[in-house]
């Protein structure tokens, strides 16, 4: 599994966040491939910041313009049908995220809404 750190815009964060939007449109600059997961990180253009929002979610298939030779898909545009991730799939995420760059220290407040703990439980 390859992990992905992505910008996400507020408005569409949500969206996946509530199940709203179950997929994800990008450049495939990163050869985003099934399995992989992506950590949303929820982005306020207006003010160029991020909010505490970061989901993580999996790409469960993808599409692109050669596949199934859809004349709309622009080449290098590809569309992924996204899940949740369970409770292991996150906790070896942030692994991963730490391992990595250990700089990656969400606050308590991140963690549990990454996780998608209550607060005070225990996975």
């Amino acid at each position: 599994m390859t992990v992905h750190e992505l910008k996400t815009w507020a408005p569409y964060y949500r969206q996946v966040a509530t199940g709203e939007k179950p997929f994800e449109i990008r450049r495939n600059d990163r050869d985003y491939r099934a399995g992989d997961a992506l950590v949303l990180r929820e982005y306020e253009p207006k003010s160029g910041r991020y909010s505490r929002g970061c989901l993580i979610v999996i790409v469960t298939c993808l599409v692109d313009a050669h596949s199934l030779s859809w004349p709309f898909l622009q080449p290098g545009v590809v569309v992924m049908g996204l899940r949740k991730s369970t409770l292991r799939e996150k906790m070896n995420v942030i692994r991963l995220l730490l391992a990595v760059e250990p700089s990656w220290k969400p606050t308590i407040r991140e963690t549990v809404t990454t996780v998608g703990l209550a607060p005070g439980a225990r996975p």
